[in-house]
């Protein structure tokens, strides 16, 4: 009885973090030499049930790791680094090689349904630097702040305030 009056009276979360899996083939996750992808180490999601549209709003934490040519892998204090013309260890809007955009492939599973499936580009989904995007030396994973991060492309909004998510 006392459990049920103490949750009854505590406000619902309007934050949570998010247990998630990089969806990337495990080949690639484990590629020697890795093979350049961005590595997603954490994931946060917040709802805003006070102002209307009612949106969920999710933000991908990672780095990027890995290299796509068979350069050597520059030493993190490189001006390689900082120089948007230089791509090696960077991911890149458009590949010259093959004329390919690097692409965020989004879907959001809610109970049993899929309201949002689609492919975007990456760089335009990016919040926390710029494509080419390399990574981001000495962060602490701890801080998700200080790594790269994006946004999927499609914000979910509700007309309800009470949601399941699988």
């Amino acid at each position: 009885m006392l459990a049920l009056l103490l949750i009854s009276v505590l406000p619902p979360a309007s934050a949570v973090l998010v247990n998630f899996d990089n969806c990337l083939e495990e080949s690639i996750i484990h590629s020697v030499p890795l093979q350049l992808q961005f590595v997603p180490m954490d994931v946060a999601v917040s709802f805003d049930p006070d102002h209307d549209p009612h949106t969920l709003n999710i933000t991908v934490y990672g780095n990027v790791s890995g290299i796509a040519t068979q350069q050597p892998y520059p030493a993190p204090d490189d001006p390689q680094w900082t120089n948007p013309n230089s791509t090696v260890g960077k991911i890149v809007d458009l590949s010259v090689s093959n004329n390919k955009y690097s692409t965020l492939f989004t879907k959001f599973s809610v109970l049993s349904f899929t309201p949002y499936n689609e492919a975007s580009r990456f760089c335009e989904s990016v919040v926390q630097g710029e494509c080419p995007l390399g990574p981001v030396f000495y962060a602490n994973a701890y801080v998700p702040r200080k790594l790269r991060f994006f946004f999927p492309p499609k914000q979910l909004l509700t007309l309800q305030t009470n949601i399941g998510a699988t």
